[in-house]
């Protein structure tokens, strides 16, 4: 995929899933990444990819969205436990 402005809403998308409380685990703390990968390849991101590329794609951007919730939280208990 070649245009910036289907990848832009690709990850849009994502996030908005990723976030969705139906794709939140009982514990509330994770993701239930197969329900993001359902989401997403109902709205045919998967056939827009590439098949062969879809899993690899997805699970970057899986990654991604851990390590920036990460950070993000990271962020907060710098600001509210430490003072920083």
């Amino acid at each position: 995929m070649t245009n910036p402005y289907k990848f832009k809403v690709f990850v849009k998308q994502f996030n908005e899933s990723a976030n969705l409380q139906e794709n939140q685990m009982p514990d509330g703390n994770s993701i239930n990444w197969n329900f993001v990968d359902a989401d997403m390849c109902l709205r045919g991101w998967d056939v827009a990819f590439g098949r062969d590329e879809w899993d690899s794609i997805f699970c970057k951007m899986a990654d991604d969205f851990i390590l920036n919730d990460a950070a993000s939280k990271l962020e907060v208990l710098k600001k509210e436990y430490l003072g920083q």
